[in-house]
């Protein structure tokens, strides 16, 4: 868990983007994506959201689509 958290921490602090070229604050990380399973319930579904939305996560999926 370490090494996922050193290396997700290093491509956050490397591609984050805090605003776009218009100058309005954005906060995206676009280099990752967050996959989450369909056969969890309502309540780790909403704090799996919660997380990857405040790390600035865009690319969120669920296999349910798949």
């Amino acid at each position: 868990l370490e090494r996922i958290a050193k290396l997700m921490k290093a491509d956050r602090d490397k591609n984050f983007v805090a605003k776009n070229d218009k100058g309005v604050t954005v906060n995206r990380w676009n280099t990752v994506g967050f996959l989450a399973s369909s056969a969890a319930s309502n309540e780790s579904g909403y704090i799996s959201v919660k997380v990857a939305r405040g790390l600035g996560m865009v690319a969120f999926d669920t296999q349910a689509r798949i």
